[in-house]
């Protein structure tokens, strides 16, 4: 059921026309521009890719996929591999993260613009370094 509702709003949100060859088609002005538009759009003022440099977004546009996470679904648990960041495009979700030096539970909460498992992606960890729970249905972008 996880699987179907998955690629019901993956193919929901994508269109059947191939937009990365468009997309790099284009003049690399034009792909900045577009770009801008669009990471705004898709992401607004708050994400973490508004602050990198726009010559970043042309490149990153095309890896985006939608993903979707319903009430109480977990994103990601702790020590758990990891290979893709999340952007919160709408919802709010909660991260756990028990610090080894100390016996209390970090809560982090995670709303619009927030960020799931970046330094995985960079390569600074390979697992995931806390547990996040959807608290309202997610809309998020995976890279």
């Amino acid at each position: 059921k996880r699987i179907r509702r998955h690629f019901r709003h993956f193919y929901s949100l994508k269109s059947a026309i191939d937009e990365t060859k468009i997309f790099t088609e284009l003049s690399s002005s034009l792909r900045t521009e577009v770009s801008e538009y669009l990471i705004k759009d898709l992401m607004g003022e708050e994400s973490f890719f508004t602050n990198l440099p726009t010559n970043y977004w042309s490149l990153l546009l095309p890896l985006l996929r939608p993903m979707r996470f319903e009430l109480g679904e977990t994103v990601c648990t702790r020590d758990e591999e990891c290979f893709e960041m999340y952007v919160v495009i709408t919802g709010h979700a909660t991260g756990e993260m028990k610090v080894e030096e100390e016996a209390d539970v970090r809560i982090r909460h995670i709303t619009a613009g927030g960020s799931i498992n970046v330094l995985c992606v960079l390569g600074i960890y390979h697992k995931c370094v806390e547990t996040v729970k959807a608290l309202t249905a997610v809309e998020s972008y995976t890279v």
